[in-house]
């Protein structure tokens, strides 16, 4: 099997991007501050999917060329970021990174640093099983900085498997000074994924494994707990999930 890091790499050196309005990038922010401000339990079902977003990717739909210097270094940073991703290498995709940027990675509750923090959420996407697929990438002035705005459809939790999906959703990367300052998900990314799969998954492991689910999930919410001993589980009951949902027995 070819390397999908290379495959990503490949891929995004042959695209570049149309174009997104001023307003289109605007209102995609608007919608991050708004999903901000709702509810700790959909909350939490947000920082799940956005803790297994970009794990494999490849980028397949041709654009047009970027219209600015500018552009092209910020879709090349953010080529290089996924690359990184795809690979699950913390330590590269740091390099793309602003340190102090918003970059929501696991519950800020646990304070951890970027890096750390990141390579406990790409421990958590080996263990869901998550593959992505970015569709296109565009981007846009905002101000002094660039927005790349990327497409993607993805599996997870054996959706594939169980004839489910893919699922759709699209991230906002923002450039400042040759890195990556800030990272923005469209609220509505999770919604048909939560209801088919995630609900169902974590239904299944409260009334099969209860003990389990304690470590898994933070208290009263479907976000996952990032601790070796919690993504073990996820591993594990991801697979006994889609038997036994391939089984009929949940």
């Amino acid at each position: 099997m070819a390397d999908v890091g290379s495959l990503v790499r490949k891929e995004m050196e042959r695209a570049g991007a149309p174009s997104y309005s001023f307003n289109d990038i605007d209102r995609l922010r608007e919608r991050k501050h708004r999903s901000q401000r709702i509810a700790a339990g959909v909350v939490g079902i947000a920082v799940f999917v956005l803790a297994i977003w970009i794990a494999t990717s490849d980028l397949t739909t041709p654009a047009r060329q970027p219209a600015s210097n500018a552009d092209a270094e910020a879709l090349d940073v953010v080529r290089g970021f996924l690359g990184a991703y795809a690979a699950f290498d913390a330590q590269q995709a740091m390099t793309y990174l602003a340190d102090d940027g918003d970059i929501d990675v696991i519950p800020t509750s646990q304070q951890l640093p970027l890096e750390e923090a990141l390579s406990l959420r790409f421990a958590l996407e080996r263990a869901v099983g998550y593959e992505q697929r970015v569709s296109s990438c565009a981007t846009a002035p905002f101000g002094s900085d660039t927005s790349v705005v990327c497409d993607f459809v993805f599996h997870a939790l054996g959706s594939d498997q169980l004839g489910r999906g893919p699922y759709e959703g699209s991230f906002v990367f923002t450039v400042r000074d040759g890195v990556i300052s800030d990272v923005a998900m469209t609220p509505n990314i999770s919604t048909k994924f939560d209801r088919q799969m995630l609900e169902p998954f974590a239904d299944w492991v409260k009334s099969t494994y209860p003990s389990d689910a304690s470590v898994m999930f933070v208290d009263g919410t479907l976000a996952a707990r990032f601790t070796p001993e919690s993504i073990r589980l996820w591993e594990l009951h991801t697979g006994d999930f889609v038997e036994a949902m391939q089984e009929g027995t949940p």
